[in-house]
C-alpha cells in the first residue's frame, strides 16, 4: 500500500508582463550641497586623524557612520553644513537626535567640536 498521492501536473506557467525600470533623477540642489559639504568634511575629519566615532556615548560601536549636525538641516545657518557637524556612529547620532532638545543638541555638538584639537593632538 502507498501513501504517496499520485502526482498531478503542474499548471503551465504565466508570463507576466515586467515593467522597465525607470530613471533614476538627477540630483537636486540640497543633495549637491550635502555632497559637496561631506567631502569637505571628511578632507578635515582626515586632517585631524579622526578615525572614531567623536561622540563615545554608553554603547558607542566605534566606527563613524554618520556625521551628526548640531541643529537640524532646515535650521543650519550659511556654511554650518560642513562645519557644524561632528563624525558618530549610528548610535549616538541617533541618541544626539532623539534623547536630546534642539539647544541641548547644538551645545553637545559644539563642546565636542572645540575638543578637537586637544583630543587629536594628544593622540598623535
Amino acid at each position: 500500500m502507498s501513501f504517496t498521492k499520485p502526482r498531478t501536473p503542474l499548471p503551465p506557467r504565466k508570463h507576466y508582463i515586467t515593467r522597465r525600470r525607470r530613471e533614476m533623477r538627477k540630483a537636486g540642489k540640497k543633495d549637491r550641497e550635502n555632497r559637496k559639504a561631506l567631502r569637505a568634511f571628511k578632507l578635515e575629519c582626515a586632517g585631524f586623524g579622526i578615525e572614531r566615532c567623536e561622540c563615545r556615548y554608553e554603547g558607542c560601536k566605534g566606527i563613524p557612520d554618520t556625521w551628526a549636525h548640531g541643529r537640524k538641516r532646515r535650521e543650519l545657518l550659511e556654511g554650518e553644513l560642513e562645519k557644524f557637524a561632528v563624525a558618530a556612529c549610528t548610535v549616538c547620532h541617533r541618541r544626539l537626535d532623539e534623547d536630546m532638545s534642539h539647544e541641548e543638541m547644538a551645545a553637545e555638538v559644539a563642546r565636542l567640536i572645540a575638543l578637537r584639537p586637544e583630543r587629536y593632538l594628544e593622540a598623535a
